[in-house]
């Protein structure tokens, strides 16, 4: 740490010159590729890090590697400065350095970033020409360009091209999806999109709950607000400073307890932040639950501008830390970090296993002027439920933790134990997941829908009926409503009980709670029916289904055949199964996670398409953004040849409700 501060203090000192050369030469320190990583990572003048670059070429025994020059490009990129960009990029092919699909990835974000369409697009075809499998990051690269730009119809192809080839999106591919809806003012198309990917196994973003409750805070539905306020803690993440302008709205509103609870959480100890690389600046770094950088190591540049930690590099010194020892402890204390919540923080989440973080967490809890917080802890927990230890050791540590918070004066928060409810209903636990939502109270706080759902919905799993209803009576009383998962547990819970027509009651009062049954609770309903021998019954709902807007899923392509072809329906069990034979990624195999891929692009593609005043001037803009760069137009040219011939013929499932309220966009079907 000192040594980087040491050169950049240099570098920093005045332009380049003979004796900036003396002086590094002075400091007589030898110079390798990760030390020279950390110090273009740190803002410097672009004049003063291309000599240096150029300068380190000449000292005995050093060679520049894909790092330093990745930090390189990411230097220039954040200051547009694309014709050194170019020049480095040759020099690396001549050098004979990898240009990695990470750096691929980064080049062309910047170039994205500013709308180069020259940039983007021959980055993107050459990576064609030579056969370079791109990586998810790369593909997000390139659909960014693609909606910045507004080539709409390119999309579906990229997007099902990077399908056909297994490449999953990850956090960051649906956060840009999210952006572009929020900042268009298409919110339910935004939040049903949050919805897939949690439903598809992949942890949002902060930045994608905060994309959201910009866009309801614009639009005063500050009810829609405080809900997805609510989903954003559950997932950890603390709100940001762009989030300021929201508790402004929710004081305007009347919610001045929310307001002062937002303004408490954002004065908080700022995060330690990467550069710029996001749009909207520092603070739109992406970090995944997980502490996973979205844009990767070279593109990272951990500093806050505030610390002294200059060119303090996390993700190299959790990676360092292999396994604790005293050695380790002794190397620590010779390092010059002041330790805050936000670089702890970050280290938690990257240190690989829970017999690194563990010592960790204590360790760093007794360094003067610490002191661990809310955050710090519930991470910490995370590592604990991500260690695959035994329930006996995992509820040891949590027990001890939740001890040392009531010592420190800590405070608890719902999430905590949310997790740890959740945590315990996966492990068929339910004894431990009681216990832990027992504790909610006993700590002082109120438990909310995020503590009741699990809960009943492992009640119901185990035919404690009575228990699951009784949690849900106290559930309603506390203001709070079952989501669709939760309900159609509940339905299928009173069906084995033999209880039927008490599940088609409960079934119809599921529009008391303010929403209309989804596909999940229609789900369990038909099947419960058809499971009875009542296929009449069963055929009215699926007709009562189709009313609502609500089109069979692959979930429940199994049951509905069967009330289908009960009622000699041939030509509607065609239409399912002909969609079905359509879904062909992935070997075939994983219709419902096709599926749900395909939903995610049907919603964007729907939202985002142009207003019907503006269709007209769109088409004739489509038609010339076609023929506008050569490269491109190439690029586009060889995707033409790619068979993409399927069509989602799908609606998201929403209530019958909540599609009248919906944008009149929504009504066409789009193309993928």
């Amino acid at each position: 740490m000192k040594v980087v501060e040491k050169i950049v203090s240099v570098l920093k000192e005045a332009s380049w010159c003979d004796e900036t050369e003396k002086a590094l030469q002075d400091l007589s320190i030898t110079y390798t590729p990760q030390l020279i990583t950390q110090v273009l990572r740190v803002s410097l003048p672009i004049d003063v890090a291309l000599r240096f670059f150029n300068w380190l070429k000449a000292q005995d025994g050093f060679k520049h590697n894909e790092f330093t020059y990745g930090a390189l490009l990411n230097l220039l990129g954040r200051g547009k400065h694309f014709s050194e960009m170019r020049d480095v990029l040759a020099e690396m092919k001549v050098e004979g350095c990898t240009i990695s699909p990470v750096i691929t990835s980064c080049v062309m974000h910047w170039y994205a970033s500013v709308g180069n369409a020259s940039g983007v697009g021959s980055h993107w075809h050459r990576l064609k020409h030579t056969g370079t499998k791109p990586s998810s990051g790369i593909y997000t690269a390139y659909l960014d360009y693609l909606i910045r730009t507004k080539r709409f119809t390119k999309i579906p192809h990229v997007y099902e091209t990077m399908l056909s080839e297994e490449c999953l999106p990850n956090s960051r591919t649906y956060t840009l999806l999210i952006q572009h809806l929020s900042n268009d003012g298409r919110l339910r198309a935004a939040v049903q999109i949050l919805e897939i990917m949690q439903k598809v196994q992949v942890v949002p973003s902060r930045l994608a709950y905060e994309y959201i409750i910009e866009g309801y805070a614009k639009a005063g539905e500050v009810d829609k607000v405080q809900e997805i306020l609510m989903a954003m803690r559950e997932r950890f993440h603390r709100p940001s400073k762009r989030l300021m302008f929201v508790a402004k709205v929710l004081q305007e509103a009347g919610k001045v307890k929310e307001a002062d609870e937002l303004k408490e959480e954002i004065g908080l100890e700022e995060y330690i932040v990467a550069g710029k690389e996001a749009e909207g600046g520092a603070d739109d770094v992406l970090i995944s639950e997980d502490g996973d950088s979205m844009l990767e190591s070279v593109m990272c540049s951990w500093r806050d501008a505030t610390s002294p930690n200059v060119g303090f590099d996390v993700n190299s010194f959790a990676q360092a830390i292999n396994a604790w020892s005293l050695e380790v402890e002794a190397e620590l204390e010779k390092l010059e970090v002041q330790w805050k919540s936000s670089l702890v923080l970050e280290v938690l989440r990257r240190l690989r296993n829970l017999e690194t973080s563990w010592p960790f967490f204590h360790w760093v809890k007794n360094r003067a002027g610490f002191k661990h917080d809310k955050y710090t802890c519930m991470v910490m927990i995370q590592r604990i439920l991500k260690s695959r230890s035994s329930l006996d050791t995992t509820s040891a540590l949590v027990d001890e933790l939740f001890e040392g918070m009531q010592k420190d004066g800590i405070k608890f928060t719902v999430p905590m134990f949310n997790m740890m409810i959740r945590h315990y209903v996966l492990a068929a636990d339910i004894e431990r997941a009681q216990g832990m939502f027992d504790r909610i109270k006993a700590y002082g706080l109120e438990p909310n829908a995020f503590s009741y759902g699990p809960l009943i919905q492992a009640l119901a799993r185990d035919r404690q009926g009575r228990k699951a209803m009784n949690m849900l009576e106290q559930m309603q009383e506390a203001g709070s409503h079952p989501d669709s998962a939760t309900c159609a547990e509940l339905i299928t819970c009173l069906e084995l009980a033999e209880k039927l027509p008490d599940a088609y009651e409960f079934f119809c009062k599921i529009p008391e709670s303010g929403r209309n049954p989804g596909h999940l609770e229609y789900k369990a309903i038909m099947a419960a029916y058809s499971r009875a021998g009542d296929q009449k019954m069963a055929l009215n709902l699926y007709e009562k289904m189709r009313g609502a807007g609500i089109k069979p899923t692959q979930d429940m392509f199994d049951d509905v055949s069967v009330i289908l072809k009960n009622a000699n329906r041939q030509y509607d069990i065609n239409t399912i199964a002909n969609f079905r034979q359509k879904l062909k990624f992935f070997g075939g195999k994983k219709k419902a996670l096709q599926e749900d891929l395909l939903k995610v692009l049907d919603l964007f593609m729907r939202a985002m398409k142009p207003r019907p005043n503006n269709a007209y001037a769109s088409l004739r803009n489509a038609n010339k953004d076609v023929n506008s760069d050569k490269e491109v137009t190439s690029d586009a040219e060889d995707e033409d040849e790619v068979d993409s011939s399927v069509v989602l013929d799908t609606e998201t499932n929403t209530s019958a409700t909540d599609a009248k309220t919906s944008d009149s966009t929504d009504c066409q079907t789009a193309r993928v």
